[in-house]
Order: C-alpha cells, then sequence, then structure tokens
C-alpha cells in the first residue's frame, strides 16, 4: 500500500536555530563559527514542529484501534542529493504508511526547494503501541 499524504509544509532552518541544535550535541561548546549547511541530522527538528506533529497525529488517528497509542521510534535515515542551506527555503511533503501486522508505520518526507528539486528524503519506522502491549 502506497504512503498516504500527510501535508506539506514550509520550512526552513535560521542559523540561529542551527547554532542551537549544534550546541545541544558538542556540550554547549560554540566556536562562532557559521555554518554553511544544515547539520546531517537537522531535517528531524522539523518533524517535531507543531502543526506538523498535529497533521501526522490526525492522520495516525483515522487507523482503527490506534486510539492512545504511543509512538516508539526504531529506526531513521536520511540520504541527500544536495547539501541543505542555511536560512534558504523548503518544502517538507510528508507520508505515513498504514500500520503493518505488527504496528510498525514507516514516515518518510521528502524536502524540496521552491522548484520542487529534491535535496533529501528522510525516512523513519514507527512503533505503535497502546496500552496493551506490542503487537506480537
Amino acid at each position: 500500500m502506497k504512503p498516504a499524504l500527510v501535508g506539506r509544509f514550509g520550512v526552513q532552518a535560521s542559523t540561529r536555530d542551527i547554532a542551537r541544535y549544534s550546541a545541544a550535541f558538542s556540550a554547549g561548546e560554540d566556536d562562532g563559527e557559521t555554518l554553511a549547511t544544515l547539520p546531517a541530522t537537522y531535517p528531524i527538528v522539523w518533524l517535531g514542529r507543531p502543526d506538523i506533529r498535529a497533521a501526522l497525529k490526525q492522520a495516525l488517528a483515522y487507523h482503527a484501534g490506534m486510539d492512545g497509542a504511543v509512538l516508539i521510534h526504531l529506526s531513521q535515515s536520511i540520504a541527500y542529493a544536495k547539501p541543505l542551506v542555511p536560512d534558504s527555503e523548503y518544502e517538507l511533503e510528508v507520508r505515513l504508511s498504514a500500520p503493518d501486522e505488527k504496528g510498525v508505520v514507516v514516515l518518510s518526507a521528502d524536502v524540496r526547494r521552491p522548484a520542487g528539486e529534491t535535496q533529501a528524503t528522510l525516512s523513519g519506522r514507527l512503533a505503535l503501541v497502546t496500552g496493551s502491549g506490542p503487537k506480537s
């Protein structure tokens, strides 16, 4: 089954946001260096935006029996066609598969330039766990 479109969202990473993100992963050290590209894992931050999280939650609500389920992160990957540039505008197109028999969903997202050129592709596997525990 083809993953369903969750939505398309305008995203950007300001140099200030990138500096905070980088500092969080380097024990708070800030060498003042301006980055020419985003850190490799930065696009994951966009999935935590309130509007994107709300859209993902709504998409998951369509699946019967998943009310109140908790998402458990299993894996993630990001493949780059070109580096992402700070302060540039991008579109994040997010898709989500239906849960498989074990309750695992696949989230995929393309990061595109306004002209439509794909810069990066994100993929992640998430387990939906309900109060009764994971499916066996």
